[in-house]
């Protein structure tokens, strides 16, 4: 394995090396495509350099969807690749990359490494019998809507107001033909003559018609948006996420209930102060949650939820990809799983709006109901914390654990306490 990271120690050509890598020193090219790598100019050589030798040797480019790019993300060279899928699940992600280097024969150092490193966890008596719960960044689904709709208007209408008529109705369209699990509204039906043209019958299990499947998850994906737009939340620009807008809630606080049963609170937008090399600069975050939904699953009908960062200038201006991503990493740094736990939990509780679930549709069959509570699941074994040495236990998740830190803190402030 050739590893950048691991392989240069420094002096070396950067450039040099790498080529001189991917040319002679590796078995199999394994790139790991992303919406934020997919477009960098490094990666992009590497790649390119990769996809040549590829003419010459089979299989070469192992490429791995991370984030769930679409194949209109790609260009010419990569689009024909069969990718690894990563975004559905990291686990089966990893065994399909693993059978896929064994089926190939690839190199291995160490033959028994599992074992090795399984070995060593019990030597050192880390892992013990004991009770713990592990909780996902899943939320399952109780109800879905039985019926596709089929609507048709005068006209198709124009983007901004397709905005709007999503804020109130989720659905897919073409043109004039809209899909919907719901009856559209009233005021919709009257302004644009629309018309319902059929239904069609749908289950989730029934698996007998991919294209209506594909129809449905891509309406449900439109629903999850709706409930955001519902709650307060505001499209990115490019429509790619939905974030907490300022001043949506009372000192842009979210107050949930946490696993532990007592009321706390995350900050849904948040500043933080970055120095340049001329000045210090602000930045504004806001908490994106991107949804997703997994049908079929073998814990059930799910929906995936990730926190994002959505960041803008003090003025609202949209920040540039390159500098959202280094400001992204430096916010999130110090956030650990049970700082993600907390702005998952408090994210879903506020889209319940009060209520028991999260709901949308009227009716025992036009409704879409999802739990507010991440799934956890049992286990019988877990680490004993008290070897792992005082300063390297995480605390416990109580008021303090959470809050955001204080919104002038500086970047030498967060450099201050490493």
């Amino acid at each position: 394995m050739w590893w950048d990271r691991l392989k240069l120690l420094g002096g070396e050509s950067y450039p040099q090396d790498i080529n001189e890598a991917i040319k002679n020193q590796s078995f199999r090219f394994i790139t790991v495509l992303s919406r934020h790598s997919i477009n960098k100019a490094n990666p992009l050589k590497e790649r390119t350099l990769a996809l040549t030798l590829a003419k010459e040797q089979k299989n070469f480019v192992v490429p791995i969807n991370l984030d769930g790019l679409s194949t209109s993300d790609l260009n010419w060279m990569i689009s024909d690749l069969t990718f690894i899928p990563f975004h559905l699940d990291w686990a089966e992600g990893l065994t399909q990359l693993l059978k896929l280097l064994e089926r190939d024969k690839a190199p291995r150092e160490l033959a028994n490494g599992r074992s090795i490193a399984a070995s060593w966890f019990e030597t050192k008596g880390l892992v013990v019998p004991k009770e713990e719960r592990l909780w996902s960044n899943v939320v399952k689904i109780s109800e879905l809507p039985e019926y596709i709709y089929r609507y048709e208007t005068r006209k198709p209408l124009p983007d901004e107001e397709r905005l709007d008529l999503l804020k109130l109705w989720p659905h897919v369209s073409d043109g004039q033909v809209f899909w919907s699990f719901f009856d559209p509204p009233a005021e919709f039906r009257d302004k644009h003559g629309a018309q319902q043209f059929g239904r069609r019958e749908w289950n989730s299990s029934n698996g007998h018609d991919a294209g209506l499947d594909d129809l449905a998850k891509r309406i449900l994906n439109q629903a999850l948006i709706t409930i955001c737009l519902a709650r307060g939340l505001k499209l990115t620009d490019d429509g790619s996420h939905c974030y907490f807008p300022d001043k949506l809630t009372d000192k842009n606080r979210l107050a949930f209930k946490g696993y532990d049963n007592k009321w706390t609170w995350v900050r849904s937008v948040g500043t933080r102060n970055f120095r340049t090399q001329t000045h210090k600069e602000a930045c504004v975050y806001h908490l994106a949650p991107a949804m997703r939904i997994w049908l079929d699953h073998e814990l059930g009908d799910l929906v995936q939820i990730r926190v994002r960062l959505f960041l803008t200038t003090p003025e609202g201006v949209t920040l540039d990809p390159k500098a959202s991503l280094a400001r992204r990493k430096r916010i999130c740094r110090s956030w650990w799983n049970y700082h993600w736990l907390a702005r998952i939990s408090a994210i879903l509780q506020f889209l319940a709006n009060d209520k028991s679930s999260i709901e949308l549709g009227e009716g025992q069959s036009h409704r879409l109901t999802i739990s507010k509570q991440p799934l956890a699941v049992e286990i019988n074994r877990g680490i004993d914390e008290s070897r792992l040495g005082k300063d390297s236990v995480e605390p416990a998740v109580s008021d303090e654990a959470i809050l955001e830190l204080d919104e002038d803190r500086s970047e030498e402030a967060e450099g201050s306490k490493e």
